[in-house]
């Protein structure tokens, strides 16, 4: 008889990265949250990269949504301002750097912790003084409070907001019960999912499902909840997936 394969549910706005559990596991996908664009903000983060600077992105959404807003020509504008070092720009762990290099964008920094406080005081370690910030409109504060607290002047501009799909989310509740290990990618995530149980009157019950975090700040949020997470010690999905592949083997 096969052994039982752990059942792992994803629940970012996007698939990517599912394929990283199939080989081992039953992986579901149910979006619970969604991306939403705020027109015109590529622009503006457009017009403040042409006075120089460090440009800032946190999320390869940030960077999707900034592509998709600007077009083409603004893309093309952020790349020329890139390669004539008039603007520099740093991405917050390798999916976003990969993001930005997909759409022609060199990327200068990216920290070894993925993080926004960690990226903070790398800027500050490259004498930024001046730096624009495109991210969502939900973002924690840190990297913003951090760069301020040393006399950087920081534009906050965001690009895109990120709501609640309440139907997705009284579904994934409802699968919870039955899962193994459910992942959460931002806090955002891990608020819509037990705001639903809470509805539901299902968290009581969600005693034997392992909650795995991307990392410690999405940890904090679901500490907050009660909850002990599992998180690895490199903040991505790759990570994620090997760290559920252990534990599941008693590794």
């Amino acid at each position: 008889m096969l052994a039982r394969r752990p059942r792992v549910l994803l629940l970012r706005p996007t698939s990517n990265g599912l394929e990283l559990f199939r080989g081992f596991a039953e992986a579901y996908h149910v979006p619970i949250v969604r991306v939403k664009a705020i027109p015109g903000a590529s622009r503006r983060v457009l017009e403040l990269c042409r006075e120089g600077g460090w440009l800032v992105f946190t999320s390869a959404n940030g960077v999707r949504v900034f592509a998709v807003d600007a077009g083409s020509s603004g893309v093309m504008e952020l790349s020329r301002l890139s390669r004539e070092g008039v603007i520099r720009v740093a991405a917050v762990g390798p999916k976003t750097a990969k993001a930005l290099e997909d759409i022609g964008v060199k990327v200068d920094l990216v920290p070894e912790e993925f993080m926004g406080r960690t990226l903070a005081y790398k800027l500050l370690e490259k004498s930024a003084s001046r730096v624009i910030l495109a991210r969502s409109m939900a973002a924690i504060p840190d990297l913003r409070l951090v760069l301020e607290s040393h006399g950087v002047e920081v534009f906050e501009v965001p690009l895109y907001a990120v709501y609640v799909d309440r139907l997705s989310s009284l579904i994934a509740a409802s699968l919870a019960l039955t899962m193994d290990y459910i992942v959460y990618t931002s806090p955002s995530i891990v608020d819509a999912l037990f705001k639903a149980l809470e509805e539901l009157g299902l968290r009581s019950r969600l005693v034997s499902v392992r909650h795995v975090a991307i990392g410690p700040t999405t940890a904090r949020k679901l500490k907050e909840y009660g909850v002990e997470p599992y998180y690895p010690e490199t903040y991505t999905l790759e990570a994620i997936a090997e760290l559920i592949k252990r534990d599941w083997r008693g590794g």
